[in-house]
């Protein structure tokens, strides 16, 4: 009688598990889908930079600076998608809405130290994050998968959720860890 009571927490913990490994497969395979779609733009936009370089003596003064103000603006969309600015958007305010419309408590929300690294060529501000939030399950992997999707400048590097074997008195933790980067320029 007594394995059949120690069973159960393993079972759903292993069913928890894939779960989790699931929504986290089809996380990773929309962030792939998304590089590869930003490495074509990437590849696009220099593609026509290639266009407006100077041809020996063919183009006039007008020419050349109707492909320069082009080729600025082009540059300039891409850098939007990364130009959040940390004044503009506070980290913790994102993080509440979210917790909000998926039906979780933040618990507690530590921040590491901001740092600044090259994306892709492009200067970045990191802000590295590590939230805990307390919920149902469905609850808690709708908050990890909103995080990775709604906030477009982030990208959700783990979570890991805990599930109490007495549920009475304790509820189903998710300690997410998660990047923010913020564009560095003008």
């Amino acid at each position: 009688m007594h394995s059949k009571r120690t069973r159960w927490p393993v079972v759903i913990t292993g069913v928890v598990l894939a779960a989790i490994l699931g929504s986290l497969g089809v996380v990773q395979a929309q962030q792939i889908t998304e590089k590869s779609r930003l490495d074509s733009e990437i590849a696009s936009v220099e593609q026509s930079l290639d266009e407006y370089r100077p041809k020996q003596g063919s183009s006039s003064q007008e020419e050349m600076e109707e492909r320069l103000s082009e080729a600025t603006a082009a540059l300039d969309e891409v850098k939007a998608q990364l130009s959040e600015s940390i004044d503009s958007i506070e980290a913790d305010d994102i993080l509440f809405d979210i917790a909000a419309l998926s039906s979780v408590q933040i618990q507690q929300i530590d921040i590491a130290p901001v740092s600044s690294e090259d994306l892709v060529d492009v200067p970045c501000t990191i802000l590295s994050l590590t939230v805990i939030v307390e919920g149902a399950i469905p609850q808690l992997l709708d908050f990890v998968m909103t995080l990775n999707t709604d906030v477009t400048n982030g990208v959700v590097k783990s979570a890991r959720i805990s599930v109490p074997i007495e549920t009475e008195d304790q509820t189903p933790k998710a300690d997410v860890k998660m990047v923010i980067y913020y564009y560095e320029g003008e």
